[in-house]
């Protein structure tokens, strides 16, 4: 395992990176006004290609795995004192994973799967507020000579719902458990990341760079935001006890962002919307949801410390980007939302070492290309995969 960036180095080498990385993040965070869509048959139905799978993964919270200290497991996610008790920080995130295995907890991830299982794995991760549910249009269309995977993040889609925060770390511990449970990690990795779910992705390919072939990302999220001040006031309101508990009460992020006409010119059918909903349906349920506002880091630190713990990993993140030369594929939109057309220049010259990046504009799509174009987005990522 390698860690592919420097404590020392990071907050000098990437605040440049970090300017440019997601005065737009936050409009993921944004609840958009509930958009009444009418109902149309459209792309609703799981491809027959697809085997839904699950596996536990909870073997793998032990102390060897998850112990903060550097110097013995320097590509280790949490770097807290384990005497720090408090809300939000690394050690009391990572002691909620050691208490699964010690109270025989089980963690079981869902996932579907298609293509060659004895091929280089591709894994696409979804963000917020999707499920694996959301690549079901593109996987059938990947090169089915590769093994292609798509989990649910932790107390998303059909995986389990373990009593944990959801911290970003955490759902970096889960992906890690995933791939190594799964040996996805024999072979070389290609991730393709979108929204939220590029956290965990990179945060492994940092600190795993021998075992990445290549990564893709569209809409993600790359690095800290640069500034609170640039937040929409609707993501600072999130951040607030009232706010926050809306998330809850009103299932803001599937009722309002998911099918906002501002996220995605796709009309969603009531079948599609009823798996979206499932896994949500309880408010006790939507935790997975609520805390994501709550874990987005602000450059330099936020005022009300939300999200601080997390600095060093997106900048970490930013900077493997910025200086590892692994092959990458950066998609962006004309009408992106996470990653808006004033970023791409700026993008496209930041993390692009040695010219390991391909950038592809995707035309017209908003934030949930899976659902807007799967086709076009299957091909792009085919034709760039094959000449890996």
């Amino acid at each position: 395992m390698n860690l592919n960036y420097s404590k020392a180095n990071g907050k000098h080498h990437l605040k440049r990176a970090l300017a440019i990385t997601l005065a737009a993040s936050c409009l993921l965070l944004s609840a958009c006004d509930l958009d009444d869509t009418s109902s149309k048959d459209a792309r609703n139905h799981q491809p027959s290609s697809l085997v839904r799978k699950s596996v536990d993964v909870s073997a793998f919270f032990s102390e060897e795995n998850l112990r903060f200290d550097v110097a013995t497991n320097p590509a280790g996610l949490f770097t807290a004192n384990d005497d720090d008790t408090s809300s939000y920080s690394d050690a009391s995130a990572r002691q909620q994973l050691l208490a699964l295995t010690s109270h025989n907890e089980t963690s079981t991830m869902s996932y579907l799967e298609t293509g060659d299982v004895n091929s280089d794995p591709i894994i696409l991760i979804h963000g917020q507020p999707t499920q694996a549910y959301l690549w079901r249009n593109v996987m059938p269309n990947l090169p089915q000579d590769a093994h292609i995977i798509a989990p649910d993040l932790i107390g998303y889609g059909q995986s389990s719902k373990p009593n944990i925060a959801y911290t970003f770390k955490q759902h970096s511990a889960y992906l890690q458990a995933f791939i190594e449970t799964l040996q996805l990690d024999n072979k070389p990795i290609t991730f393709v990341l979108h929204d939220i779910g590029s956290v965990p992705g990179l945060a492994y390919a940092a600190r795993h760079s021998d075992k990445i072939k290549g990564i893709t990302f569209f809409e993600s999220m790359l690095g800290p935001v640069p500034s609170f001040d640039v937040m929409p006031q609707q993501a600072q309101f999130f951040r607030t006890t009232e706010g926050n508990a809306s998330i809850i009460s009103q299932n803001t992020f599937i009722e309002g962002m998911l099918v906002s006409e501002e996220m995605s010119s796709h009309r969603f059918s009531d079948e599609e919307l009823a798996v979206y909903r499932q896994p949500f349906l309880l408010e006790e349920d939507r935790d997975v949801l609520a805390i994501v506002p709550l874990e987005v880091p602000v450059f330099g630190g936020a005022d009300d410390d939300f999200g601080n713990t997390n600095i060093e990993l997106l900048a970490g993140n930013a900077h493997y980007l910025m200086n590892n030369p692994v092959p990458r594929l950066f998609m962006y939109a004309n009408q992106g939302v996470l990653i808006p057309t004033g970023a791409v220049d700026t993008i496209k010259a930041a993390f692009n070492p040695g010219g390991a990046m391909t950038a592809v504009n995707m035309g017209d799509a908003k934030h949930f290309w899976q659902e807007e174009i799967p086709e076009a987005l299957a091909q792009q990522i085919s034709l760039w995969y094959n000449d890996l």
